[in-house]
């Protein structure tokens, strides 16, 4: 899905015109120079991007990084895919319900960012906390972000995602704000893309396991809950938290990646037991105690090409890999 990747305008030479901005035409059997038409497009996604404000520990998410390690995950995968390939034919926009870490935010950024590079969609994302957290802030006289700025750009952006719904402070204000956007989004259907830590009613969700726990509803009131339920489809996403799992594998909270000791397995050992990619990264390593055949190092992996979630173990002695329970 290397065709899905963010544009990088940094790095790139233009083939078309080496970076000169400038490429030769030829209409009627006269040249003339004209704007490279690769250069504007480049610009294009960078600006959208940049106005986009997706925040920078998000920046690098797409569908190749996405860990599959619950079925309900490949799914989400697959419903977002198709939402991005029917766009703009599609009739409601997508609701993420999870519980914490299982990647809701990432698709949610995934999906914006292909849609940017693919359809060149004026989206935005917006983060419910830090959105009430602005709005206070300008009522301040020294605050240059008026509250009118703010929720006009959310209003009538063509793509909003709003992460954490429902994480907000439940006061009348807070909910006031919150409605006059989706309100607004619901009535001159325009897309959004939502996610919430939040159960939905009536479900029994695995994670909401504290008896008498808020719902969806709860938190956003009956009236507005009702409206999201028609603005979107609802893509449930179960598994483990990815961030607890990342600290217990002493990754790196950014990129998600091993820290920089490497892993105990050589490179060209290593390879998925699905798809024979070597694009593996290793979340997590630990080396047994040596029995008769000698000691072994035993991984958990994720394969980049295909999304295969496994495990392999490594035989020190050997330098054979086995896949004990590849999934």
């Amino acid at each position: 899905m290397s065709d899905r990747q963010a544009v990088n305008t940094s790095q790139k030479k233009c083939e078309s015109c080496r970076d000169t901005g400038w490429v030769t035409v030829n209409e009627d059997g006269v040249s003339r120079k004209a704007r490279c038409p690769d250069c504007s497009l480049r610009k294009l996604r960078a600006g959208l991007l940049a106005d986009a404000e997706i925040p920078s520990i998000y920046a690098d998410r797409d569908f190749e990084m996405f860990a599959r390690g619950d079925p309900s995950q490949s799914d989400a995968v697959a419903r977002t895919i198709d939402f991005l390939e029917r766009f703009p034919d599609v009739e409601r926009g997508i609701l993420f319900v999870g519980p914490c870490g299982v990647g809701k935010t990432h698709l949610s950024v995934a999906l914006l960012k292909a849609l940017v590079n693919e359809k060149l969609v004026h989206g935005r994302f917006v983060d419910e906390a830090e959105l009430l957290s602005r709005l206070q802030h300008s009522y301040s006289a020294d605050n240059r972000e008026s509250e009118e700025r703010i929720l006009h750009r959310l209003k009538n952006a063509d793509l909003l995602v709003w992460d954490d719904l429902g994480t907000g402070r439940p006061t009348e204000w807070a909910k006031s704000k919150i409605s006059e956007v989706i309100n607004h989004r619901y009535t001159n259907c325009k897309w959004t893309v939502m996610s919430s830590n939040y159960p939905m009613p009536g479900t029994g969700s695995k994670w909401s396991r504290l008896q008498g726990s808020p719902t969806l509803e709860d938190r956003v009131g009956a009236r507005l809950f009702s409206r999201i339920m028609e603005m979107c489809e609802v893509v449930e996403i179960n598994g483990v938290d990815a961030r607890i799992e990342i600290h217990k594998a002493r990754m790196d909270f950014k990129s998600g990646s091993k820290e920089k000791r490497g892993s105990l397995i050589p490179g060209d050992k290593l390879s998925c037991p699905n798809c024979a990619s070597r694009r593996i990264t290793v979340q997590d390593e630990f080396r047994s105690r040596p029995d008769k055949l000698g000691a072994c190092i035993n991984v958990s992996a994720l394969c980049s090409e295909c999304g295969n979630l496994f495990e392999a173990r490594y035989n020190l002695k050997s330098g054979k890999v086995d896949f004990p329970e590849s999934s």
